[in-house]
């Protein structure tokens, strides 16, 4: 895994997807790269975690049960409190009609399964850096 700066290692990432094995992926590589993880199972679950568990990322499969991730994804942005949270949408689609309503609705970054926890490290880094510099 790539190593990751003082200032990252506290950061708390927010993992919304409903299979198992890829959130112990990220879970698993994230907490390597010392960030805190918080999961959940489906973007109802997520939505509420957004609002109490402060996370700095969220990390969003668009295919998850129960509410739409792209309706979590509008949620997210329309409240003021969870609004400025950067969203990088993980997606096993890669369609471009996804990605365009992803941009639409404020992500920072998309991205497509396989995940590779060390370019999704690279990333956030990336994102961090530009709400720094803003």
């Amino acid at each position: 895994m790539g190593s990751v700066s003082m200032g990252m290692a506290s950061r708390k990432v927010l993992v919304v997807d409903d299979e198992r094995t890829v959130k112990r992926l990220l879970e698993f590589g994230f907490t390597r790269a010392g960030y805190e993880i918080v999961t959940a199972a489906d973007s109802a679950e997520g939505l509420e975690l957004a609002r109490t568990a402060c996370p700095d990322y969220i990390m969003l499969n668009l295919a998850t049960p129960r509410t739409a991730g792209c309706e979590m994804l509008h949620a997210v942005k329309a409240d003021p409190a969870t609004a400025g949270i950067p969203v990088v949408l993980v997606t096993d689609f890669g369609r471009d009609d996804d990605i365009f309503q992803g941009w639409l609705a404020g992500v920072s970054a998309y991205i497509t399964n396989p995940v590779n926890v060390e370019d999704l490290s690279t990333l956030l880094q990336r994102i961090e850096s530009y709400r720094n510099a803003a």
